[in-house]
């Protein structure tokens, strides 16, 4: 089966790579677009470069790029795990238009043979932005998502945020992964994902294998992986 997982698009819907066929899409979240202040604004109230995207304005984004993500999907299944910068659910509008779309936030979803688990979580970083939650609550989801990892619930882990040490240095030289994700994986004889599908930190894209376990970043790109028939 050949996956095409893109993450960190920010209201830029890719497009299918050119001569690599997909059987299925995976976004590992910031699909939506944040909004952009006039410059004079941004000058005036010292405000950053984007602000997040409120639902609404992400709604009507959304609506106006039928076009866009019915080519992307190509009658495959498109599954979605949201990230920090989503605050609208893309999958009731993706389904009018046709699209096999599944939320993951937190639940299983089967594609041929392979189960996917969504975890959207991020480490507070001051509550601007969605799905960020401090180390307490962190640790309650990750042992929910553990529960279903050790049960044989699923085998690829779709989470917005890479493990702390993974594909995670943003551009000022810090590391902004997950730590109680890294700590779930460490000890040797615990269980970890076939596949670890994640986004997020924009500088790191890339692939890496830790611990037998491969780690796809795939923030402001897209690749295809190829996944054995099961």
């Amino acid at each position: 089966m050949n996956l095409l997982h893109f993450s960190d698009s920010h209201g830029r819907v890719p497009t299918p790579i050119e001569g690599q066929d997909h059987d299925l899409v995976v976004c590992s979240g910031d699909l939506l677009p944040d909004r952009y202040p006039r410059k004079a604004d941004r000058e005036r109230y010292n405000l950053p470069y984007s602000l997040p995207g409120s639902p609404a304005h992400q709604e009507r984004w959304l609506r106006t790029q039928q076009t866009r993500f019915v080519d992307l999907a190509r009658g495959k299944p498109f599954l979605f795990c949201p990230g920090n910068h989503d605050f609208f659910d893309p999958v009731p509008i993706l389904r009018e238009w046709g699209i096999e779309a599944y939320d993951l936030t937190e639940r299983v979803v089967e594609v041929a043979g392979w189960r996917f688990y969504g975890f959207p979580y991020c480490p507070w970083a001051g509550g601007v932005y969605n799905y960020e939650i401090k180390p307490p609550e962190m640790r309650g989801r990750l042992d929910s998502m553990l529960g279903f990892l050790h049960s044989d619930a699923f085998d690829v882990l779709v989470a917005h945020c890479p493990p702390f040490g993974v594909l995670d240095t943003a551009k000022d030289g810090q590391q902004y992964g997950n730590t109680a994700m890294r700590d779930a994986f460490a000890p040797e004889e615990n269980r970890r994902p076939l596949l670890y599908l994640c986004g997020h930190i924009h500088a790191s894209a890339g692939v890496k294998t830790v611990r037998d376990m491969p780690v796809s970043n795939a923030a402001t790109t897209k690749r295809v992986l190829v996944l054995p028939d099961r």
